[in-house]
């Protein structure tokens, strides 16, 4: 899923909404963009959004411990300084401060919790987007992106208050009761930079794209639970770099043929608290061969050979054994016939295939 957000107009335009609903909820967002100048063009965007929520907590007789309370902002700059190029600057910014009390003992609306938990997230992200024309088909695309967020995540582990099998009737007597609360805390560093060269249009014989990707995440968690003895904390580093390619040919007048080929160097480092430490290394091969043949009225038949994988990985729990913490990568091969196309003058389309996948180390 590709969700690609507005970008500056040509003219100044904008727009403003208000709503309002039940259990005190509300939302207001807007939106501004327009020229600055000829080479420069913005667009400003923001939300903000506040609710009690659906439950009430009839402990502690409150009715907002599953509230909203989001706030997002995004800022566009678009350079053109000629007609071949243009660069986009993002930056993105959400605070959320939601509540969290949402298990029920009964499978209802209404909580007894004595600690409501919370669903936090600080997110400050930006980007850049370049699309240089260095002939008539034939651009260098470059994406960068950083993204810094600090979540949390805790709850109630126990759904109650201590007292609850005093109040009430329960299966294991009056003391069974307990009190324990779960919270997460992730500091989470996400950076990308994918650099091609895309050549063709969508009606020319030979199109092709080229190239290179890395990726770099770092997580450092903390939890902190009523029943450790202390904080569990680990810290958790990934890099990916890989190189792609996609070539395609129109071999005849009806015949075009497809080639793909991703070679991938995924590596990790991870270590925690309670000592154990994995460090997973490997390199991954996906592409896909196929070939298209168009027939009459917008519709063509198809074939194809395809490969896609998934890294390996771990299990961090000292609950699994030892020499089962580690896993292979996944990998699958497709193998697809079909035939796809618009008929009735394009007021209708369809779309029928068969294929058979192989998959292997499924995880």
């Amino acid at each position: 899923v590709n969700i690609v957000s507005n970008g500056p107009s040509e003219k100044t335009s904008g727009q403003l909404g208000l709503s309002v609903a039940e259990y005190n909820s509300r939302t207001l967002k807007g939106a501004v963009g327009g020229q600055i100048s000829d080479a420069w063009g913005y667009r400003l965007a923001a939300q903000a959004t506040a609710s009690d929520g659906y439950t009430d907590n009839t402990h502690l007789d409150r009715e907002d411990t599953n509230n909203l309370d989001e706030t997002a902002l995004r800022g566009k700059l678009r350079w053109t300084p000629t007609d071949d190029l243009t660069v986009d600057f993002t930056a993105f910014m959400a605070d959320v401060d939601n509540g969290y009390d949402a298990f029920s003992l009964d499978n209802t609306r209404e909580t007894l919790s004595d600690e409501p938990g919370s669903d936090i997230q600080e997110t400050r992200a930006a980007a850049i987007q370049a699309d240089w024309k260095i002939r008539p088909s034939t651009s260098i695309q470059l994406n960068l992106s950083h993204a810094d967020s600090e979540l949390v995540y805790g709850y109630d582990e126990d759904w109650a208050y201590p007292a609850l099998c005093t109040d009430f009737e329960c299966a294991f007597g009056e003391d069974s009761g307990y009190s324990s609360f779960d919270n997460y805390l992730r500091d989470n560093k996400n950076s990308v930079i994918d650099a091609r060269v895309v050549h063709g249009a969508v009606n020319d014989d030979t199109r092709w794209v080229a190239g290179v990707y890395a990726r770099e995440q770092q997580v450092d968690l903390t939890r902190v639970y009523t029943y450790l003895d202390a904080d569990f904390s680990s810290q958790y580093d990934t890099e990916n770099s890989a190189i792609y390619g996609q070539f395609e040919k129109k071999m005849t007048g009806n015949l075009k043929g497809i080639v793909g080929l991703r070679y991938e160097d995924y590596s990790a480092d991870y270590k925690d608290s309670e000592g154990f430490t994995a460090s997973p290394d490997e390199d991954l091969v996906g592409g896909k061969l196929g070939l298209e043949y168009a027939l009459a009225d917008s519709r063509i038949v198809y074939g194809q050979v395809s490969r896609g994988y998934k890294p390996g990985g771990f299990n961090a729990n000292d609950e699994v054994p030892e020499n089962r913490r580690e896993f292979k990568s996944e990998s699958m091969w497709n193998y697809e016939l079909g035939w796809k196309g618009a008929f009735q003058n394009g007021r209708g389309s369809a779309q029928v295939a068969v294929f058979y996948q192989d998959r292997e180390d499924i995880q």
